[in-house]
């Protein structure tokens, strides 16, 4: 064993070449690690979206947004969007005020990027007020002025505006619901004898191309409103075969007070009309809601597994986040306008502003806007009539070339005018016996329908009929549209 206790010297040169291999060895290991996680990092680090242009963008109310789109680079070279998977969420309504998103999402090398632009549609634009008296006077009866406000979003403002006197002066103000604000002041005169001009009918006369248009011209009375056999000029002329908006002036001879009246000649649209051949079917329908009921009838239908079509409001705040349930159980959250009030047909910028409000809610809580709306009053209603000609054809017009679809009925339950449980499911059975499918008009704000809603269900399954809630797809129930 001697060979053990043998030592063997080493030369210097012999640890410079094992120094020297295992250097390299380390190297050699360590490079190749290095190499693969540098490349990973490139491909992982290296790929970058860049916003082109603001990341958060202001945009004017009706100005149409054009989207600027992303640069996708890796390792400083930019790739081209067509060859990769790329695509944009954007919900920008510039008809609306409101923040919106547009989202944009590339999937490169398997792994998911994503950049969002913030988009404001502002109004920054104030309302104007248009004085249509030359001279104020006042007397016992009052005074003679005379005036009209209005905003490029709002609509008509008249009502809003503030009216305050002092110093001989009247101060008229109003202010638009973005704030926007517009003063005018007006001296007051000692004379009492001006006239005053009223227009006849409404500011706003709705007429489809090829139409005939009648003037309902206006009429002259004293401050006290007695009526004067005094003649007056009309300025202006409509052209029904030219779509556009027309002004129309109405003057006394030798005073400066004048009345307008504005003019919308337009291409009417007709959605094309959908029938079925399907038969027993019931889409019921409630009205005005979600209210203090709506929870009690949800539980009813939950239990019959039936769906409903709710054409809804915010007429009551509180009862809003039922919207969500409503989507969540397989109903269908269609639109029936934010206030329920008549004004909204003083003009299309009035309703529009008002069907926008409520389908940015009905967003809100059920995750998407929605294209299906109901008119308050129905598609028939004359009450639109007192508050501007023709606005309700125009308004179908418009809505259906823009994509939504609108639904009357055709089986009143009644409720609406004040009938009890017993009348409401008359009403109903009477109505579906009559036809293949029935639209079937209740309100869930109304007690006797919930207390008869089960009832009419359970008739309706004994004898076979289907309940479908309403889409796009369905069969058009239009009634005669009076205005």
């Amino acid at each position: 064993m001697k060979y053990l206790r043998r030592k063997r010297k080493i030369k210097l040169s012999d640890y410079g070449h094992f120094l020297i291999l295992v250097v390299l060895l380390d190297f050699f290991l360590i490079s190749n690690l290095l190499r693969v996680d540098m490349t990973y990092a490139s491909i992982d680090a290296g790929i970058k979206l860049d916003m082109i242009g603001d990341v958060n963008q202001v945009l004017q109310i009706n100005t149409d947004y054009v989207d600027s789109g992303v640069k996708v680079t890796v390792d400083d070279q930019e790739l081209t969007l067509d060859d990769m998977d790329y695509s944009i969420e954007n919900n920008v309504d510039s008809s609306a005020v409101g923040d919106y998103k547009v989202k944009y999402h590339v999937i490169y090398d398997n792994k998911n990027y994503d950049l969002i632009r913030n988009v404001t549609v502002v109004d920054t634009t104030p309302p104007e007020i248009n004085i249509l008296t030359s001279k104020v006077s006042k007397n016992s009866c009052g005074n003679n002025l005379k005036y009209y406000a209005i905003d490029n979003y709002d609509g008509i403002l008249t009502d809003k505006v503030s009216v305050i006197e002092e110093n001989g002066l009247f101060k008229l103000t109003v202010t638009d619901s973005s704030g926007n604000k517009t003063e005018k002041t007006v001296p007051v005169s000692e004379t009492i004898n001006d006239y005053v001009l009223e227009l006849v009918g409404n500011l706003y006369t709705y007429v489809k191309v090829g139409q005939d248009y009648i003037d309902e011209g206006a009429k002259v009375t004293n401050i006290c409103g007695k009526v004067l056999d005094v003649p007056y000029q009309v300025d202006g002329d409509v052209d029904t075969s030219t779509p556009g908006e027309y002004t129309i002036y109405y003057r006394v001879n030798g005073v400066d007070a004048y009345q307008m009246r504005k003019v919308v000649v337009y291409n009417n649209y007709n959605q094309p009309q959908i029938t079925s051949d399907e038969e027993k079917v019931i889409y019921l329908t409630f009205d005005d809601g979600p209210g203090v009921y709506t929870e009690e009838l949800l539980n009813i239908l939950d239990k019959y597994n039936v769906k409903a079509t709710f054409f809804v409001t915010a007429q009551f705040n509180k009862y809003l986040p039922l919207l969500k349930r409503e989507a969540s159980s397989g109903h269908v959250v269609a639109l029936h306008t934010y206030t329920h009030n008549w004004n909204l047909y003083r003009s299309f910028a009035n309703y529009y502003k008002d069907f926008n409000e409520m389908n940015k809610k009905i967003e809100e809580y059920t995750g998407s806007k929605t294209k299906l709306f109901r008119f308050p009053g129905g598609g028939s209603n004359t009450i639109s009539k007192g508050k501007a000609t023709g606005v309700v054809s125009y308004i179908a017009s418009r809505m259906q070339e823009e994509g939504y679809t609108y639904f009357d009925w055709n089986v009143d339950s009644g409720d609406a005018a004040g009938a009890n449980s017993s009348k409401i499911y008359n009403n109903v059975i009477s109505g579906i016996s009559e036809r293949n499918y029935s639209v079937v008009l209740m309100h869930d704000i109304k007690r006797p329908t919930i207390d008869t809603i089960e009832k009419i269900i359970v008739y309706a399954l004994d004898n076979g009929y289907t309940f479908k809630t309403l889409s796009s797809n369905s069969p058009t129930v239009h009634h005669h549209v009076n205005n």
